[in-house]
């Protein structure tokens, strides 16, 4: 892992905390893709795996009703084999969006398959982009 790359470990009780999570991983993307120059995602050789939730941290996080997820920066996702989920890549592919002018946002959205949350990019004129299909998602 680079010593100074971001992974963010998101406590959620419902949909709104996840949103709200998924803003803040799109801001911290966004630094990223700006500063260290990082390929567009899809021609970075990022390619989608399925993670689990994740016990919510020690702490006051531990007090919310709900699950975990970790998210991890663009940077972290490199250095850590290229390999990401729902809730990594989706922020990443928002984040690239914005710094080329569309107006979009990461969102949770309910998981018709698997149950909880799906993490997709939803643009102001309604159009879905779902990068983990696009990288592999079955």
């Amino acid at each position: 892992m680079s010593r100074d790359a971001i992974s963010l470990v998101m406590p959620y009780a419902d949909q709104g905390d996840l949103n709200a999570a998924l803003r803040a991983a799109t801001y911290i993307a966004a630094y990223e893709l700006g500063r260290y120059r990082i390929a567009p995602l899809y021609r970075c050789g990022v390619v989608y795996r399925f993670e689990p939730v994740c016990d919510a941290p020690e702490g006051p996080a531990r007090a919310l009703p709900g699950t975990c997820e970790r998210t991890l920066s663009p940077r972290q996702v490199i250095a850590e084999g290229r390999l990401a989920d729902c809730n990594t890549l989706a922020p990443w592919l928002a984040a690239q969006r914005i710094l080329e002018g569309a107006r979009c946002q990461a969102i949770a959205i309910p998981s018709p398959t698997i149950g909880g949350w799906h993490c997709i990019v939803r643009h102001s004129n309604g159009r879905i982009e779902d990068p983990s299909v696009v990288l592999g998602m079955r």
